[in-house]
């Protein structure tokens, strides 16, 4: 009977720990802060990932500004449509 319980109690441990696996979203430490992804069929996935400041305004026709450093948790899982240029 021990030995039933045992093995009940790895079974529901192994479920517990592949549930927990499979809701946690990939992260990674990064110089600048941390990224979070997301985990697509068993691949880790990262995209929109910010590599530099944001050419708006007085950064407009300036080469690209490094990023200052985040706090907070950045969320990469967002898809960035391409922009592609149309063929004249």
């Amino acid at each position: 009977m021990e030995k039933v319980i045992s093995m009940l109690c790895r079974y529901l441990l192994t479920l517990c720990t592949v549930a927990y696996a499979q809701v946690t979203p990939p992260q990674v430490v990064t110089c600048y802060g941390t990224l979070q992804g997301v985990n697509e069929s068993g691949i880790n996935v990262f995209e929109g990932v910010p590599f530099a400041v944001r050419p708006v305004g007085a950064n407009r026709w300036r080469a690209p500004q490094l990023l200052q450093v985040w706090c907070r948790v950045c969320y990469s899982r967002f898809r960035i449509a391409s922009r592609r240029q149309k063929n004249r």
